[in-house]
């Protein structure tokens, strides 16, 4: 979770160049909103389902309705295939919940 929140040359720095360890930290990521441990409001059941947090579903509905590339674009992402997981992702919960989502990905 911390390489989301802070980004990845901030944390894992062994990939920069000697001396610029830790690198700078740089805006959340997208993905640190899908960490479900942070918004799961049944407690007792530990379940998530649908009841997504009021400002998860319409992120999740920006991205899902975004192509791949725009949102390579936006959140400044490296490679392509980073961006076509979110869009899917996202779609997955929108479509089956947070643990429908997980079975499918896991079913892979």
């Amino acid at each position: 979770y911390e390489i989301y929140r802070i980004g990845y040359p901030a944390v894992c720095c062994g990939n920069l160049p000697p001396g610029s360890c830790p690198g700078k930290p740089i805006p959340s990521a997208p993905e640190a909103y899908f960490d479900y441990r942070c918004h799961v409001p049944n407690q007792e059941t530990k379940a998530l389902g649908m009841d997504f947090p009021e400002d998860l579903r319409p992120f999740l509905e920006k991205i899902a309705g975004m192509t791949s590339s725009a949102i390579r674009a936006e959140y400044g992402m490296q490679w392509p295939k980073h961006s076509a997981m979110l869009k899917e992702r996202a779609s997955l919960l929108l479509e089956h919940g947070f643990e429908g989502a997980i079975d499918r990905v896991l079913a892979k």
